[in-house]
């Protein structure tokens, strides 16, 4: 009996020996963060080329926000006084309207958003496409990408890639023009 057990123990002892690897993980920089607020004003986030857009959106608004691709299983958190207006599980496209926040984990197409007193983060990887309009004070809004400074939107639109390339060069998302 001693005999077979020491067998086994020496047959399952490379086995034992061989370093464990840990489990895949997200590849350190693939994604970024950004900070952005507009009193009135829209914007777009969209995919970067093949892959899909995915992170953290965390929203504060008054207003519209359409969903596109959005998985059946992605956690959304709505609170407030949000009212899911459309929800189109084949075309994958759900749209909540009114006051309140919205918290969106996970992958998606694209989310668009227009209407007033916007506070929101982005944390994971897509390309923005914001367009601001002038408040009463003659403001458009402001975005801020981690490790960089605080820029505006401006009025004519501008594009936003999360992370940031300058930064994080390791990441090149492709820009695919409709």
């Amino acid at each position: 009996m001693n005999f077979r057990v020491s067998s086994l123990a020496l047959l399952l002892l490379p086995v034992l020996a061989m370093p464990q690897t840990p489990p895949a993980a997200k590849p350190a920089g693939d994604s970024g963060e950004m900070v952005f607020n507009a009193a009135i004003g829209s914007f777009k986030l969209v995919s970067p080329g093949d892959r899909n857009a995915y992170g953290k959106l965390e929203l504060t608004f008054k207003g519209t926000l359409l969903l596109v691709g959005l998985k059946p299983n992605t956690p959304v958190q709505v609170t407030g006084n949000l009212r899911k207006e459309y929800d189109n599980g084949s075309r994958e496209r759900v749209i909540y309207h009114g006051q309140g926040k919205i918290v969106v984990d996970g992958t998606m197409k694209s989310a668009q958003w227009f209407g007033r007193d916007l506070s929101a983060r982005f944390n994971g990887m897509g390309i923005f496409r914001l367009y601001g309009e002038f408040d009463k004070k003659g403001m458009t809004g402001t975005y801020q990408l981690t490790g960089d400074k605080l820029r505006y939107w401006g009025s004519g639109g501008m594009t936003v890639v999360v992370p940031n390339p300058a930064i994080t060069p390791s990441v090149k998302p492709k820009v695919k023009i409709d």
